[in-house]
């Protein structure tokens, strides 16, 4: 199959294709159970999901998203290895957490207003990751995939089915 012309394949197409390895977000992650815990006066992150088919272009999207406030940074998802396109979720950076907090209920609305099935706008965990100890959460959630030198843990491995795992943070 050729995905030259920015065409986006499925993910069951990715065996076929020969992709050995996929990069996955912590927010892509299914949490069997989200904690409802208000987020820290200086969470700015947001991570959005099942964006409706006319905010995947990133001027549209940035469009909308400004209404609340500055952006400092905007990243959408791509299938990577499988195209170019939209996998349909993004992380966004707000100046401030006020804007952040503004986005996250508007798109509550938004969704439910405009019938966008599924569109959310959460706190991102990985924001939580990267902050440490010192999220939200007052855990390190990295010492759930490193053992004390920094490797990924064995077990791992073993419980997903993988060989290979590489853990990254910004």
């Amino acid at each position: 199959s050729d995905l030259s012309d920015g065409a986006c394949a499925l993910p069951e197409q990715a065996e076929e294709l020969g992709v050995a390895a996929r990069e996955v977000y912590v927010d892509e992650l299914t949490m069997v159970s989200r904690p409802i815990i208000e987020p820290k006066i200086g969470d700015r992150e947001l991570f959005l999901s099942k964006l409706p088919d006319r905010f995947r272009l990133e001027a549209d999207l940035r469009a909308f998203l400004e209404q609340f406030g500055q952006i400092d940074d905007l990243l959408i998802l791509r299938e990577q290895e499988l195209g170019l396109c939209c996998s349909g979720d993004a992380y966004v950076v707000f100046g401030n957490h006020s804007a952040a907090a503004a986005c996250v209920v508007a798109v509550s609305d938004h969704a439910d207003v405009a019938g966008d099935s599924g569109f959310a706008a959460r706190w991102s965990e990985s924001e939580r990751a990267l902050q440490r100890a010192a999220s939200i959460y007052e855990e390190d959630v990295h010492e759930a995939f490193l053992d004390s030198e920094g490797l990924v843990r064995r077990e791992i491995f073993s419980r997903a089915g993988i060989r290979e795992l590489n853990v990254r943070s910004q």
